[in-house]
């Protein structure tokens, strides 16, 4: 491509896809400049859509300067931010079980989450533990409670 004088690329945003290709473009190192754009951005006129004339359609827009790249992280962004997505599912699938633990205890006639802001606080862990290993009685249950839950 050098050789020909390429040296701006652009490409259509297709998902993970694309990212693929622009990382071996970057790695390749002999383009100043490429470009990922939105599909949205790049939209041609209603007609025949042939991946031949979509790429006509951006070599008109790129060469007028009207292609505006989208935004791509650096690395450190990208692994903070799927670290960060990874916790926000963690916490949500944990938030989910302990729903089906009430849930649960609900159907047993357990009414933990009436006196306790949260069956997941400790007082109610301990609660549940005695439930586990047969404890029945109210009072020894009562007993378990901590804090402010324990009036």
């Amino acid at each position: 491509m050098a050789g020909q004088g390429v040296t701006h690329v652009a490409m259509e945003a297709t998902g993970i896809y694309s990212m693929l290709v622009y990382h071996a473009m970057i790695e390749h190192g002999r383009f100043e400049q490429v470009l990922v754009c939105s599909p949205g951005h790049v939209k041609n006129v209603p007609g025949r859509k042939t991946d031949y004339a979509d790429a006509e359609w951006l070599a008109q827009l790129l060469e007028c300067g009207l292609l505006n790249a989208s935004f791509i992280p650096t690395e450190q962004v990208k692994a903070a931010r799927d670290a960060l997505r990874y916790r926000t599912k963690v916490v949500q699938q944990r938030t989910s079980e302990i729903q089906r633990l009430g849930a649960v205890l609900q159907d047993a006639g357990i009414k933990l989450d009436s006196v306790a802001s949260s069956i997941a606080t400790v007082s109610g862990r301990h609660m549940i533990e005695a439930l586990i290993d047969g404890e029945r009685r109210g009072a020894a249950l009562a007993d378990l409670a901590l804090g402010k839950m324990r009036a």
